[in-house]
C-alpha cells in the first residue's frame, strides 16, 4: 500500500522536474498514476471482501477513510491542476488550532478585558496567516 503512494509521489515529483503544465500533469498522471491507484482501490476491497482486515482495525479504518473519499483523492487523474493532497490547507489549518489553543489557555491565565484584547488581535492575526 505504501508503495502505491511513494510511486505516485514519484510520479508528481517527475512532473515537477518537467515542469508540466496542469493538463500534460493530469495526463501524465493518467498514464502512471492511474494503474497505481486502481490497483490500490482493488487491493483495498478485497482486503474487507476476503476478511483479511477488520473495518475497526487501525487498517480497517484507514482502507475506509481512503474508500469513502475516492473520488477526492483521485481528482488529480481527471481536472487539471488539482493537488495530489491538501497538506498545505492541512498545514494552515494546524497552525490556526493550534494559535486557537494557545489563545484560549492564555484567556483562562489573564483578566477578561485583557483577554479579550489579545484574543481579538490573536484571531485576527491566526487568520491572516492562514489564508
Amino acid at each position: 500500500m505504501l508503495e502505491s503512494f511513494r510511486d505516485v509521489y514519484g510520479y508528481e515529483a517527475e512532473a515537477q522536474r518537467r515542469g508540466l503544465e496542469p493538463e500534460a500533469r493530469r495526463r501524465f498522471h493518467q498514464e502512471r498514476s492511474q494503474p497505481v491507484m486502481d490497483a490500490l482501490q482493488a487491493w483495498f476491497e478485497v482486503q474487507f471482501a476476503e476478511k483479511k482486515v477488520e473495518p475497526n482495525s487501525g487498517l480497517g479504518e484507514a482502507i475506509t477513510y481512503c474508500l469513502k473519499r475516492w473520488t477526492r483523492l483521485t481528482l488529480f487523474l481527471r481536472q487539471a491542476g488539482a493537488p495530489l493532497d491538501s497538506n498545505l490547507v492541512e498545514r494552515a489549518l494546524k497552525k490556526c488550532i493550534l494559535h486557537r489553543n494557545y489563545v484560549h489557555q492564555s484567556i483562562t491565565e489573564t483578566s477578561s478585558s485583557e483577554a479579550t484584547k489579545f484574543a481579538e488581535e490573536s484571531i485576527l492575526s491566526s487568520v491572516g496567516s492562514c489564508t
